[in-house]
């Protein structure tokens, strides 16, 4: 925390200046505001020290898609098939519908799990970083999670917290959901929509919209002003068995909801 731009551009310098010789496994710059030449700038000039990154925080900064194609080029640029990026932070950034798409065509071009490699994409961290329009959340999720389910099969943990969803936003999540009926059960999904405006409609909507057997080993719906109505329709499935919550020590969170 606290580090400003300037600072950035001497780590920039340094690492460009290493030619890959210091490789970068875990880095984490959240919570500084850096704005999106700055972090765009450091992956595009040192980005031969980010060839084995695993790790990326990026959260509480100011990036956009600059940042992020900057980010994905630097990952072509691997010529390690053991080491891919892991968890990827973007959480409380301003992406904007640009930064979304961005972000998108990274995920369509394989940069986070389709190739032949050990260690794919398996946290990502989306809260409070998408549009504050429901309907725009809407239209680009119909298309994500489509390429999510095709291109990271490896996804354990999503979170889309703080997010206005809505209805139009949880309907679309559950359209592009099919993915889940392909997971073993012993495969883990946490899935995290804490704050997203919900309500009992959307809730309704997520459920409803669902097709199949789902697998949750985490499924947060915090804080959404969820009332009876919305339990009883989260209720039906799981006695139905389109949603199950799997294994020991999985977990449902309904707090902050006023449920009566």
């Amino acid at each position: 925390c606290s580090v400003r731009e300037n600072q950035i551009k001497i780590l920039t310098n340094i690492l460009a200046s290493k030619h890959g010789q210091l490789q970068v496994k875990n880095l984490n710059l959240s919570g500084n505001k850096l704005s999106d030449k700055c972090v765009s700038d450091l992956f595009h000039r040192a980005s031969a020290a980010f060839q084995s990154l695993t790790h990326l925080d990026l959260s509480g900064n100011r990036i956009g898609d600059e940042s992020i194609k900057s980010i994905t080029s630097s990952l072509a640029k691997s010529s390690s098939s053991e080491c891919q990026l892991l968890a990827l932070d973007l959480s409380h950034n301003p992406l904007g519908v640009a930064g979304l798409r961005a972000l998108e065509t990274a995920v369509r071009d394989g940069f986070f799990g389709s190739g032949p490699v050990k260690y794919w994409l398996a946290y990502l961290n989306l809260s409070g970083s998408l549009t504050s329009d429901a309907d725009t959340n809407a239209t680009w999720l119909t298309t994500f999670v489509e390429a999510l389910s095709t291109h990271c099969p490896s996804l354990i943990m999503l979170n889309l917290s703080g997010n206005n969803l809505g209805v139009p936003g949880a309907s679309a999540l559950a359209r592009g959901m099919s993915w889940f009926k392909c997971r073993s059960h012993s495969h883990d999904f946490h899935f995290i929509l804490d704050k997203t405006n919900l309500g009992d409609k959307g809730l309704c909507a997520f459920v409803n919209c669902l097709e199949g057997i789902h697998h949750f080993d985490r499924l947060s719906l915090c804080d959404n002003s969820i009332h009876a109505t919305g339990i009883a329709s989260l209720a039906d499935a799981v006695c139905s068995q389109n949603i199950k919550i799997m294994g020991i020590g999985s977990e449902l969170f309904l707090s902050g909801n006023p449920l009566g």
